[in-house]
Parts: structure tokens; C-alpha cells; sequence
């Protein structure tokens, strides 16, 4: 599977298989910008990548260290994960008051 992926999958599957807790996905916008992090068991490192829709498109948010960040124009709202492909504790949406 890693070699059809073409990098290590060790975190996917210490995660996934080897942990009873799923990883929660946490996410805030302030400011035009919509900021997401994984929050894993023991901290363990999850760069899984997210789909992000913003109005007509599906952006892959890469999640490098387990956090991303994506732009949002003003008056669309973001969809994480719009076909609910991850495996994951439901978002958290956090919006700030910031202007």
C-alpha cells in the first residue's frame, strides 16, 4: 500500500488501527480564513490531507505537521469534508468575531 501511495503510511495505520480514540478535527475561521488541526491520541502525527468545499470547488487541503490553513472569500461558507470520505470525530467549528 505504501508503495502504491509513494511515502510511509506508518502514521495512517498506528492511528487507524492501532488507537482506540479516532482523530478530531478541529476548525476555526477568523478573518477570511479557515484554519483546521488534527487533534490525535498521545499527540501522535496525522498529516492526513481534507477536502475542503468552497462554493463550487473541492480543494485538498494538504495537513502537514496535522494542521492547514485555506483561504475563504467573503459570503461562501466552507464545507469540510463534504462527502465524508475521512474517518474522524465530527468538526469542531469555531468562528471568530474578528473582522
Amino acid at each position: 500500500m505504501e508503495e502504491a501511495a509513494g511515502r510511509d503510511l506508518g502514521w495512517f495505520f498506528e492511528l487507524y488501527l492501532r488507537q482506540e480514540a479516532l482523530p478530531e478535527l478541529r476548525a476555526r475561521v477568523s478573518r477570511g480564513k479557515m484554519r483546521l488541526r488534527w487533534k490525535t491520541p498521545r499527540r501522535l502525527p496525522f498529516p492526513m490531507p481534507v477536502p475542503v468545499q468552497i462554493g463550487e470547488d473541492v480543494h485538498r487541503l494538504e495537513m502537514r505537521r496535522g494542521r492547514g490553513a485555506i483561504s475563504i472569500p467573503e459570503g461562501l461558507e466552507p464545507v469540510i469534508d463534504p462527502q465524508h470520505r475521512v474517518l474522524k470525530v465530527e468538526e469542531i467549528f469555531a468562528k471568530s468575531s474578528d473582522h
